[in-house]
């Protein structure tokens, strides 16, 4: 049998075996600490809790912020912690002399324990006992360019730090600092950033856009909640609208929150809210559907007969939107980026109503495009006049009657009859002028506020003048055939 004084040797030796591999697994997700400053803004105190469940802390560091001022050693006062052998033991500044760094050596601080000490704030260069009085809330942070103050603890060869906010909400900063990086972007990430997510850290908005998500600064124990609007629109220039009324009229960019993933892991709650408390870094990714607003309308303009009779065109104009069948209907619709749509209409409509018994029918022409269906213009070009600064509104395709033709500018000069928005490079389009040369599609080479130039020789005036119409961005697209159902290619 083992004599009893050699067992208690070796069960002591188990023990500190044991506690020296805690102190080396020691890591900063065990490291937990709260840092408070209160009293005198020229010589605060500064109490330091260990937060830890488990580990002792050994050291607490804490930097003046501002490399202006320096923490002055005079001041002595110093609460240790207070269980059995507690000590705090300042190793800078030593004595009375100055330094950026307050130190001190801790024994026995374990879980649950506070220290606090008082220090005076001090400008460099200032002599002693001359009157220097500071505020700390102007040197540990709010210091302009400065840094702010940085709290270390360690425990053995670990350690976590804090840094200060900028303006806090309270002088309590529990550590260590923790990053919480939101991305909000299409689908799994690497596509553009959406715009729709806010971010609160302890019930108070931190964050609001894309510009602010990245490398948030919290601690340890904070409250985090990621709110994303279930919608979110963005109009013609891809300009982001929240009023009702503009986004039933202006919307053409449509992004759906689909859901969120938290450090990889795909949550299965309520895609646009997550709530949780930080206990490390983490990354949070917003994931949304993207949109775009396909927009079918009828042209029923040339539907009426040309004769009158009692007032009442002989025959038309057709007046619902229901007419040929369109499918989708003639309305606003979203469709998926990435996705192909099917765009069909019947190649005549019957009128049985106007005069029956009579063969009436409309005939459909074909189609004016803006956007991807019309593929004479690149979505380069596209972009490039509709984004900032050009913000052109590639969906109008304004109209107006020719009042005059003349020479001009190397060819001929076209006189609107009210003033215009065509631009040098515009494409316009001109039809039922009398003189032939001037129908066709032309690019403007100058403009004045009621003309344009368009390269055809000049000629004559015609007694027909015609019509302008501005076809840069909305191009015309014919059927050649009449079918019984006509597609958008």
């Amino acid at each position: 049998m083992m004599p009893l004084p050699k067992f208690r040797t070796l069960f002591a030796g188990l023990l500190l075996g044991l506690a020296s591999a805690s102190s080396a697994r020691a890591d900063v997700s065990d490291l937990l600490f709260t840092v408070k400053i209160v009293g005198d803004t020229d010589v605060p105190t500064i109490s330091v809790t260990n937060n830890s469940p488990n580990l002792e802390i050994t050291r607490f560091e804490f930097t003046i912020g501002d490399t202006a001022k320096n923490f002055d050693g005079s001041e002595q006062t110093v609460t240790a912690p207070p269980g059995a052998g507690g000590a705090a033991s300042r190793t800078s500044p030593v004595g009375a002399t100055r330094s950026d760094v307050v130190r001190f050596d801790l024994t026995n601080f374990g879980p649950g324990e506070t220290f606090s000490f008082k220090i005076d704030i001090d400008t460099d260069g200032s002599t002693a006992g001359s009157t220097d009085v500071q505020n700390f809330n102007n040197v540990f942070f709010n210091n302009g360019a400065a840094l702010n103050s940085v709290a270390t603890v360690y425990a053995g060869a670990a350690s976590a730090t804090r840094t200060l906010d900028e303006n806090p909400a309270s002088m309590v900063f529990r550590g260590p600092t923790r990053f919480l990086r939101v991305t909000s972007t299409e689908g799994e990430g690497g596509g553009p950033p959406v715009r729709g997510v806010k971010v609160k850290l302890n019930g108070v908005e931190v964050a609001t856009n894309e510009t602010q998500y990245n490398n948030i600064q919290v601690a340890h124990g904070d409250r985090i909640q990621i709110i994303a609007e279930p919608e979110v629109y963005k109009n013609i220039h891809a300009e982001y609208i929240n009023d009702p009324e503009t986004v039933k009229n202006q919307a053409e960019e449509r992004f759906v929150a689909i859901g969120m993933s938290v450090n990889n892991i795909a949550q299965t709650a309520d895609p646009t809210n997550y709530d949780f408390e930080i206990t490390r870094d983490t990354d949070v990714q917003v994931k949304w559907q993207h949109y775009y607003a396909l927009t079918v309308r009828n042209d029923f303009s040339k539907t009426r007969s040309l004769e009158v009779i009692a007032g009442t065109p002989w025959a038309g104009p057709l007046v619902s939107d229901a007419s040929g069948n369109p499918s989708p209907p003639a309305s606003r619709h979203w469709v998926l980026k990435g996705s192909q749509p099917v765009v069909q209409i019947d190649g005549l409509v019957l009128d049985n109503s106007s005069h029956p018994g009579l063969d009436i029918r409309h005939v459909v022409k074909g189609y004016r495009a803006y956007g991807p269906p019309n593929a004479l213009v690149s979505s380069t070009a596209n972009n490039t006049a509709r984004l900032t600064p050009n913000r052109v509104d590639i969906r109008e395709t304004t109209v107006g009657t020719v009042t005059n033709y003349a020479s001009g500018g190397g060819g001929t000069v076209v006189t609107n009859s009210q003033d215009h928005t065509v631009k040098v490079g515009d494409l316009v389009e001109i039809s039922g002028s009398g003189y032939g040369p001037y129908n066709g599609t032309f690019p403007v080479t100058a403009v004045t506020a009621t003309t344009f130039t368009i390269p055809v020789s000049f000629d004559s005036v015609p007694i027909a003048k015609g019509l302008w119409r501005n076809v840069t961005y909305v191009k015309f697209f014919g059927f050649p055939t009449v079918e019984p159902r006509q597609q958008v290619r």
